[in-house]
Parts: structure tokens; sequence; C-alpha cells
């Protein structure tokens, strides 16, 4: 049976040499795919892909959960330097092969690459206890937020007062506080002080120049169904 071609996404600069050595190593094609301007009908239903987490213009777990709706059978190994325990509990709750620190010797890039294709396990021992752990300690937690509550996490910590807040929401100061204190009750903290504290510890937002947001991974986790109980 015929080999099923590896995607490469990654950063344009690096696409054709990582593509030609991962090619000669594996011995199976490989296509290097630029992310900018992606046209989705060139990836083949039937593939497998190293896809890395950062992308210059974009988030590599959304572009995941983008493959993975139009090619169900594609399997994907996530890369990239300094995974974080929320890196790798989203790649994990997506479904993904698995994760790669991009410090890892190159040698451990083809065997990981060579277990995705036999369909082995890919998650090594010390990963999935740091998922286990995450899973205890926040995504327990997080499965309880309905859909409004999300973009209320990011609201806390982007406007300052509750006036703002209200004004974003449409509603009252006294219904933002009465919000907040129910998202609170939800994700168990006790007050919008420590929930922003708490967000910000485990990587759920994120501090740009232009303010606060959302870990971007966390949009694929939405729209893949996950974290929005009560709609």
């Amino acid at each position: 049976m015929a080999s099923r071609p590896l995607i490469v996404i990654d950063a344009p600069a690096l696409l054709p040499p990582l593509a030609r050595a991962l090619e000669h190593a594996l011995q199976r094609p490989v296509l290097p795919i630029d992310p900018a301007g992606l046209d989705l009908s060139r990836i083949p239903l039937h593939a497998d892909a190293l896809l890395e987490l950062r992308l210059p213009d974009g988030d590599g777990l959304m572009l995941a959960h983008t493959l993975q709706t139009r090619c169900p059978s594609i399997r994907i190994l996530l890369w990239s330097l300094r995974l974080s325990p929320l890196d790798l509990w989203l790649a994990w709750r997506l479904g993904l092969a698995g994760c790669l620190d991009k410090a890892e010797p190159w040698e451990k890039l083809v065997e990981s690459v060579r277990r995705m294709e036999a369909g082995e396990p890919v998650w090594t021992p010390a990963q999935l206890r740091t998922i286990q752990a995450f899973e205890a300690e926040v995504g327990e937690r997080l499965r309880r937020l309905r859909s409004g509550d999300w973009e209320k996490l990011a609201d806390l910590a982007r406007f300052p007062s509750w006036k703002e807040r209200a004004a974003a929401w449409g509603m009252s100061r006294d219904g933002a506080r009465r919000a907040i204190a129910r998202l609170c009750a939800r994700l168990e903290i006790e007050d919008p002080e420590a929930l922003i504290r708490w967000a910000l510890r485990h990587g759920l937002l994120e501090w740009l120049p232009e303010g606060p947001r959302l870990a971007p991974g966390l949009t694929a986790l939405r729209e893949a169904g996950e974290g929005n109980q009560g709609q």
C-alpha cells in the first residue's frame, strides 16, 4: 500500500530544507506547505502532518482543527519550542497524535513521525503526566464554561472598570458584577482579581500590546465543541 504523504507546515524559510531532510530520512513523500495563504484544496484527504504551533500569521491549533474538519483521517504531530502545559492539553483534547519540542534531537523527530505513520502513540509518559495534572487543575473547570463566559474572561482583564465591562456586555454595572460572580462560582475561584491571576498563570490569557486576549488555541477547542455548556 502506498505511503500516506507527510505534510509539513512551518515558517517558509525552514520548509524546503526540512522537507528534503524528512523525505530522505523517512523515504516517503513530503509536501512542504507555506501557511501563508494556505489552500485547503491542496491537502490530501488521507495524510499525516507535521505542524508548527506558532505560525507567523496564525495559530497552529486552530489550523489543526481546520485540517481535522476537512480531513477526518489526518494524523497531526504538533511541534514548537517551549510547549506549555496548556499547549499539550489542548493538543490532547483535540485528538492530535502528539507533540514534540523543537529542541529535541533530529532523531527524535524522525522517530516520532514514524510512530505516527504506524498509528502508534507519540505522547511521552512525561507529557501525559503534565496533561493529567492540567486536566485535574484547570481542564475540568473549563468545561463548565458557557458560550458567553469566554469573552467575559478576557474582558475582565481588558477593561479595568465595571462601567467599561458593563458597556461591553450590554448590561448594568450590577448585572456585570453578578455575571462575573456566577463565572467565579462556576470556576470555584473567590473573586475577579483571583480569576484574572488564575487565567494568566495557566496561559488562558495572553497579554498583547493592544490588550489581553484568550489564548488562540482555546478558540479551536470551543469550535470543536468543548467548554460550551449551557448553549
